[in-house]
């Protein structure tokens, strides 16, 4: 926990879309915690209700799931 503190300084990540890098970047820097706040422009007018997001976050075609991600960092 303290460690988590020491990182966060109250910055701010902002990711422009969520294509491959934008999503894996969303991905790394939520697991390890160095910002306090990330905001993401997902910059397109389908698919805009949450439950949409959620779920295009959580998967990648070539990564494939957020927790197996999570499992080998």
């Amino acid at each position: 926990m303290k460690q988590e503190e020491e990182n966060r300084n109250g910055s701010k990540l902002g990711i422009n879309g969520l294509g491959r890098i934008g999503k894996l970047t969303l991905w790394h820097h939520a697991a390890r915690k160095y910002f306090d706040e990330i905001v993401v422009n997902i910059g397109r007018e389908a698919g805009t209700r949450l439950e949409d997001i959620a779920h295009y976050v959580d998967k990648d075609s070539t990564y494939g799931s957020l927790r197996g991600y999570l499992q080998w960092i």
